[in-house]
C-alpha cells in the first residue's frame, strides 16, 4: 500500500472515530429524565389508543402493564398521570390535576386553558397526535363540547398534514429506487468501459505543488475556526451564518492568490468556472447524480441509525425551522444553501482541490481526499453522510467534466433537504 493511501486511511479512521466518540462523550449522562419519562408516557398513551381501537382493552391489565414502566422511568409521575387519565376516560375516577411536562400540559383540559392547544398545524407532529387524540376523548368525557370540537379540528389538520408527509415520503422512496437502479447501471457501464479501455471518469489535473496545497488547507482551516469563534457570540441567525460564509469565501480567495495563483482570472480559469455550460447533458448528469445521492444518503442513514450513530441533536430540524421563520430569513436561507454554498463549495473542493490533488495521488485517491476535507468543514457528527455527499458530487463532476453538473446536483440536494425540514420529514 502506498504512503498516500495509508495516510488517507489513517486520517479517515481518526476523523470517523472523533465524529463518533466526541458527540457520544458530550451527550453521555446529559439526557433529560423528563424527556425519557415523557417518551414512556407517550408509549403508554399509544398502547391505550391501540387497544381501544382493536376492542381488546381491559383496564386492569392495562394498569398492571403500564405500572411496570415506572421501574425504567426516571420520573414515574408522568406514568401515573397517564394511568389517571385512562381511569378517568374509563369512568373510574375524577379528572386528574394539571399535567406536568411540556407535552402533557395539553391535557390540562379542566383549567379552561385552551390557549395551550396548538393552533398551527405546522407545529404538530405524530407525538402531538397522541396528546390530541387523548385530549379529545377527555373533553368528550367531561361534556366540554366546544373544546372537543376545537381539538377535533386540530386533529383533522394534523391528519391531513400527515397524509401530505406520507405522499412526499412515497416520492422520496421512488427517487431512492431510481437512484439504486441508476447506481447499478453506472457500475455496469463503468465495467464495460474498462473493457474498451475508455476512461469514463478522466479528469484534468492542476500543477500545484503538494506543499502549497497543504499550506492553503491548513491556513484555511485555522482561519475558518477563527471565524466561527468570532461569530459565535453573535448568535445563529441566518444573517450571521451568511456573513460567516461570505467571510470564509473572501479568506479562501485571498489564500488562493497567496499560495496558488497570483491573479483572480487564473483562479476562475483553473477552477473551471469559465467553462461552465448548462445543456441537456449537464441536466441529465445532475438529476441522475441527485437520485443516486438520495439512495446513498438514505441507505447510509439507515446503517448509521442501526449502529446508534450520535447525530448532534442541537443541529435539529427545529433550529432550521426557526431560521426559516420569516419570509426574509427564508429567502436568506435559500440564497445561502441553494445558490452561494453550491457554487462556492463545488468550485473550491471539486474545481480546484480535486484537480490539484489528482496530479499527486491519482484521481480516485484525490476524490477521497477532497471528499474528506469537504466533510471536515461541516458538522462533525454528520461526517459520514457529508463524506458520501462529497464522493457523489466528485463523481458527477468527473463524469460530466463540467462544473455546472455538481453545482446543480448540490442545489437540488440542498433544496430537497430544506423542503424536507419544512415538511417535518
Amino acid at each position: 500500500m502506498s504512503r498516500s493511501k495509508s495516510l488517507f486511511i489513517a486520517a479517515f479512521v481518526l476523523i470517523l472515530a472523533a465524529a463518533y466518540i466526541i458527540p457520544k462523550s458530550l451527550s453521555s449522562g446529559t439526557e433529560d429524565p423528563a424527556d425519557t419519562s415523557e417518551a414512556l408516557a407517550n408509549q403508554a398513551a399509544i398502547f391505550y389508543l391501540q387497544m381501544k381501537e382493536s376492542g381488546t382493552f381491559e383496564l386492569e391489565k392495562y394498569i398492571t402493564a403500564t405500572r411496570a414502566l415506572r421501574y425504567v422511568a426516571p420520573q414515574g409521575g408522568l406514568i401515573n398521570l397517564t394511568i389517571a387519565y385512562v381511569r378517568f376516560l374509563e369512568g373510574q375516577k375524577q379528572a386528574p390535576e394539571r399535567g406536568v411536562g411540556p407535552g402533557w400540559e395539553l391535557l390540562a383540559y379542566l383549567r379552561d386553558e385552551t390557549d395551550l392547544l396548538p393552533d398551527n398545524a405546522a407545529d404538530l407532529d405524530m407525538e402531538v397526535w397522541v396528546h390530541l387524540a387523548l385530549l379529545e376523548r377527555c373533553y368528550e368525557k367531561a361534556d366540554l363540547g366546544p373544546e372537543a370540537s376545537q381539538v377535533s379540528i386540530d386533529l383533522k389538520f394534523l391528519e391531513n398534514r400527515l397524509d401530505r408527509q406520507g405522499n412526499i415520503a412515497s416520492l422520496v422512496e421512488i427517487l431512492s429506487l431510481m437512484g439504486l437502479a441508476l447506481l447499478i447501471q453506472s457500475l455496469f457501464q463503468w465495467k464495460a468501459a474498462k473493457k474498451l479501455h475508455w476512461d469514463m471518469y478522466a479528469i484534468e489535473t492542476l500543477d500545484v505543488p503538494m506543499a502549497q496545497i497543504a499550506k492553503l488547507m491548513a491556513a484555511f482551516f485555522v482561519g475558518y475556526l477563527g471565524l466561527q469563534f468570532l461569530l459565535a457570540p453573535l448568535g445563529s441567525s441566518i444573517w450571521i451564518l451568511l456573513l460567516g460564509y461570505v467571510m470564509a469565501i473572501v479568506w479562501a480567495w485571498w489564500l488562493l492568490r497567496l499560495f496558488w495563483f497570483p491573479s483572480s482570472k487564473d483562479i476562475v480559469v483553473r477552477g473551471g468556472l469559465d467553462q461552465v455550460v448548462m445543456n441537456v447533458s449537464t441536466a441529465i448528469h445532475a438529476i441522475f447524480g441527485f437520485c443516486i445521492l438520495v439512495f446513498l444518503s438514505r441507505f447510509s442513514a439507515f446503517i448509521l441509525h442501526w449502529i446508534d450513530w450520535p447525530f448532534d441533536q442541537s443541529i435539529s430540524n427545529d433550529m432550521y425551522r426557526q431560521l426559516l421563520g420569516t419570509q426574509l430569513s427564508a429567502w436568506g436561507m435559500v440564497g445561502l444553501t441553494c445558490i452561494l454554498a453550491p457554487i462556492a463549495e463545488e468550485f473550491f473542493f471539486r474545481g480546484l482541490l480535486l484537480k490539484s490533488l489528482s496530479g499527486h495521488t491519482g484521481k480516485w485517491l484525490a476524490l477521497c481526499w477532497s471528499s474528506l476535507l469537504f466533510a471536515v468543514f461541516h458538522p462533525l457528527s454528520f461526517f459520514p453522510l457529508v463524506f458520501i455527499l462529497g464522493l457523489c458530487l466528485g463523481l458527477v463532476y468527473m463524469r460530466s467534466r463540467n462544473l455546472m453538473a455538481p453545482i446543480l446536483t448540490h442545489v437540488l440536494w440542498n433544496a430537497f433537504t430544506v423542503f424536507q425540514i419544512q415538511m417535518g420529514l
